[in-house]
């Protein structure tokens, strides 16, 4: 495991390479990317390569359970972000965010980093087609994280860290 974030943290699943791509996200139409720890831990924060092109909201990010290989539920933890501090290049920055509660993840169960922003439109860097994270996809929601469907040719770009 790579430990270059906060001390005695790691990194534990990611996908970060291949950014080919990216994804819109807006306060209705949300995405996702669902990840399957090989270790449980507890999760601190993520980090994300996005950029904007306008003036935006707060963006949340959370973390939530998976059924079917799509998020359910409510958020299990969540952090913000200032949407207005992303960049407007369009090959993007790698933004933290930081999760309250830190919660355990088990290992071999699957997860959802779910992000969403309160106004304007947001861009999450991909891989896409062909997609290569092996234990995860990414999903979409049309309608704000009720209903949810799988975009199996593509991996957002995200890193998960914890302790």
């Amino acid at each position: 495991m790579e430990s270059l974030g906060r001390p005695s943290e790691q990194r534990f699943e990611y996908w970060n390479t291949n950014d080919d791509a990216a994804s819109i996200f807006t306060p209705t139409y949300w995405w996702a990317q669902t990840f399957t720890p090989q270790m449980s831990h507890v999760i601190s924060y993520v980090k994300l390569k996005l950029y904007r092109e306008e003036s935006i909201g707060t963006i949340t990010v959370s973390i939530r359970a998976t059924s079917g290989s799509k998020p359910t539920g409510t958020d299990l933890t969540s952090g913000i972000l200032d949407g207005n501090t992303l960049t407007t290049d369009p090959s993007g920055a790698w933004y933290q965010i930081d999760f309250s509660p830190n919660i355990s993840l088990s290992a071999n169960t699957e997860y959802a980093i779910c992000v969403r922003t309160s106004s304007g439109s947001v861009y999450w860097r991909e891989d896409d087609i062909p997609s290569g994270y092996p234990r995860g996809d990414s999903c979409y929601s049309l309608d704000s994280g009720i209903n949810w469907d799988i975009n199996a040719n593509r991996d957002l770009m995200f890193e998960e860290w914890g302790r």
